[in-house]
């Protein structure tokens, strides 16, 4: 029964991993501020409220399109892949040229509206177009970590990354039905998602562990002050 009213039960129940994703990076957003962590992130309510948005939107929208199998839940789903991507763009690109956080969130919204547009008039380009988008964000991401000369750690950027790959792989494995069961409830493209949240949680903590490198050092060598 489920399968009639689901189009893809597994799919679509594996994109609301993201809905919880949400609500836990928001808590822990919220713990940072009341804790007066000092960065960048938690300092500035816009960002970690936009990112949240972000992933309901795509656990919203992947479950939407893979229940559906409709245009719209397509647009739905791909929008939400934008809306994190350009989030590290914007974030980078405030940190990089000094933009004020609501005017990055203007920029933010605007963008994405672009690239809404684009998803509904010229949808068979929407690969090629996030492929650029990933590899600006990832540009703009180094740039500004160097340039302002800011402490973090890389290596959750870098797992962020990996996980993606191993998810993409496995997608691949299925779309391409080398590895793939219809009747399961196992299915690749649900692992994809698992594999998406894991490494949305990972980004997370690297854009968290970014600090000025002024704050870092803030104990290194306490008896300086003696």
């Amino acid at each position: 029964m489920l399968d009639q009213l689901v189009k893809q039960p597994a799919n679509a129940i594996s994109g609301t991993l993201f809905l919880g994703l949400a609500a836990l990076i928001l808590l822990n957003s919220l713990a940072d501020m009341k804790a007066g962590v000092a960065q960048p992130f938690a300092t500035r309510p816009v960002f970690p409220v936009l990112f949240a948005a972000a992933i309901t939107m795509v656990g919203l929208g992947t479950t939407f399109y893979h229940a559906s199998l409709t245009f719209a839940g397509q647009t739905a789903d791909v929008l939400g892949m934008y809306l994190i991507v350009t989030f590290i763009l914007f974030y980078s690109l405030a940190r990089l040229k000094h933009i004020p956080p609501y005017a990055a969130a203007l920029g933010y919204v605007i963008g994405n509206g672009v690239l809404l547009t684009g998803l509904i008039l010229v949808p068979a380009a929407r690969r090629y177009v996030f492929a650029v988008v990933v590899i600006a964000a990832i540009t703009l991401e180094m740039r500004a970590r160097h340039r302002n000369r800011e402490a973090s750690q890389p290596y959750w950027f870098a797992l962020a990354i990996g996980t993606l790959a191993i998810g993409f792989i496995i997608w691949s494995l299925d779309i391409t039905r080398i590895i793939c069961d219809p009747s399961s409830w196992i299915q690749g493209h649900a692992v994809w998602h698992m594999c998406g949240a894991l490494a949305i949680w990972f980004v997370f903590l690297y854009l968290t562990s970014v600090t000025p490198r002024a704050h870092s050092r803030k104990n290194e060598n306490p008896s300086a002050a003696n």
